[in-house]
């Protein structure tokens, strides 16, 4: 991820408690080069599940969205695809 900055997260600076010196200037890795066993797809997904700006990062509904779950296989479950899938009762 690295340190973040202005570059990936745009008014980080002008926050409160940002201090530039409190940290050293870390370039950031790919999240593959760290742990290769995710797959582009597992990689991806964490990527976008940790962006510095909120504004940029994923919610946890697109989040299960993600292509990463695609080939999810739970035992014993029914597979209902996403576009006929019931949406959750609204409290009012």
């Amino acid at each position: 991820m690295g340190t973040p900055n202005e570059e990936v997260w745009k008014g980080v600076s002008k926050l409160k408690d940002y201090k530039k010196e409190a940290f050293p200037d870390f370039k950031p890795k790919s999240f593959l080069e760290i742990c290769p066993s995710l797959g582009e797809l597992g990689a991806d997904l964490l990527h976008k599940l940790l962006l510095f700006d909120p504004v940029e990062r994923i919610s946890p509904k697109e989040a299960l969205k993600h292509p990463f779950f695609n080939d999810l296989v739970i035992p014993g479950a029914i597979a209902v695809p996403m576009s006929i899938a019931p949406s959750p009762v609204q409290k009012t």
